[in-house]
């Protein structure tokens, strides 16, 4: 596969679903910068079902919650929606979130934007694919 021009890899590999991309960032450095380019991202989005991040969170047991990720699959008479629970993000499970009460107050491009409701200085940027938080410097906003 190697032998292969970078767009037609791209193409291949554009039509996986987003698990199996991250695995093949594992298998060399090529594929590692191919699926981490821009035009690749936006390639596998346009490819993409349409989907929704959920934030569910229970006062009882968790302060900072789970993110799920739900795919909307579209029927001629309804919708359904589909949930692998292998695609979900545990935020508990987190220590920058141990006892914060977690709020998803923006997102883009598959980033979410959290904000700690109980320290409003605290905003944070998640990626729930790569499983990735950015915990940016703290300044005060305007």
């Amino acid at each position: 596969m190697e032998d292969l021009p970078v767009p037609v890899m791209s193409d291949i590999l554009s039509r996986l679903p987003v698990k199996t991309i991250i695995q093949c960032k594992c298998v060399c450095k090529k594929w590692l910068d191919l699926v981490s380019d821009s035009y690749f991202a936006n390639l596998h989005l346009s490819r993409s079902p349409a989907s929704l991040m959920i934030h569910h969170s229970s006062e009882i047991n968790e302060r900072a919650g789970i993110l799920k990720w739900v795919e909307l699959e579209n029927k001629v008479n309804h919708h359904n929606l589909q949930h692998d629970p292998a695609m979900s993000l545990d935020l508990n499970l987190a220590p920058i979130f141990q006892d914060a009460q977690i709020l998803v107050v923006g997102s883009v491009n598959g980033l979410l934007c959290l904000w700690n409701g109980l320290n409003s200085d605290n905003y944070f940027i998640c990626n729930p694919v790569m499983e990735g938080i950015y915990d940016p410097p703290h300044t005060t906003l305007p």
